[in-house]
């Protein structure tokens, strides 16, 4: 049977995945499989972003210290006092959480950065255009103009390479004024184009070249197996985990065996067909 690389499955099956990865991953509390998702979140991120891997870890630990830092701040909870005067108290518990709190963060934003390299607009407009059009066409919309926003901050900066200015907010300022106006004469033309087109008058069908074939079955199958058991594992063993007052010491059992590898097969799933073509 030919097995497609993970990035040409169906787009069910895509959507299936990041929906389950990201869902399952952000319910989590228990450290033990937050360390799990995050040092797998970073793996995948490699494999999908070599070229900006440094870029994102360089976020990913500014983010996670950042959380850590500022939860103890706003969460005074916790028996073990590190400092306390009449405003603040840094407790053990409340840093830690931060910490583990930062990790699950960050990788939530690794899992929507390898989402967005593997479902393009065409998949968002084939899953939502026939049952929710409008939303599909948001969120295809949403997806691009964060592109060409991108693109245009850089045509800007080369545009003012050589005309240094003193006065960095007097510069920024007048970035932002030219990227609104960008985006809003961007969407004029598109409303236009659509209009014209006479997008709403009438029920539209969207040409599309995606089968859904055995291979997709297979994928999806184990998809929903994965995730299960993933799910079991949460409102069966890792529901009622908690940091306060006290850090819950959890006690391994020969069930949390099953339970992890299921969580690492499912966060791993990307890799397994990454560079496959046949089977």
């Amino acid at each position: 049977m030919v097995i497609k690389s993970f990035k040409e499955s169906h787009p069910i099956v895509l959507f299936s995945y990041f929906l389950s990865i990201i869902v399952i991953s952000i319910i989590q509390r228990n450290y033990y499989l937050i360390v799990l998702i995050t040092i797998s979140a970073i793996i995948v991120d490699y494999f999908y972003n070599k070229r900006d891997f440094l870029k994102d870890m360089k976020y990913f630990l500014v983010l996670v210290l950042l959380v850590t830092i500022t939860n103890p701040i706003f969460v005074m909870e916790g028996k073990d006092i590190i400092y306390q005067n009449s405003f603040i108290t840094v407790t053990r518990q409340a840093l830690i959480y931060g910490l583990v709190f930062g990790m699950l963060l960050a990788s939530m934003l690794l899992w929507f950065k390898v989402m967005k390299r593997c479902i393009s607009d065409s998949h968002i407009v084939y899953l939502f255009g026939s049952i929710l059009p409008t939303l599909g066409l948001v969120i295809s919309m949403s997806f691009n103009i964060i592109n060409k926003l991108k693109n245009q901050y850089q045509k800007i900066k080369e545009a003012n390479y050589h005309m240094p200015c003193k006065n960095k907010f007097v510069y920024y300022r007048n970035v932002i004024v030219i990227l609104v106006t960008y985006a809003f004469e961007s969407s004029l033309d598109m409303m236009n184009s659509m209009i014209s087109r006479g997008y709403g008058k009438t029920k539209r069908t969207n040409f599309h070249l995606y089968s859904f074939k055995k291979d997709d079955l297979l994928k999806l199958l184990i998809i929903i197996i994965l995730s299960l058991l993933c799910l079991w594992g949460y409102f069966g063993y890792y529901q009622s985990f908690y940091y306060y007052p006290m850090i819950q010491v959890y006690q391994f059992k020969l069930i949390d065996i099953v339970f992890f590898i299921a969580y690492v097969a499912l966060a791993a799933f990307p890799l397994w067909l990454g560079g496959k073509k046949n089977v």
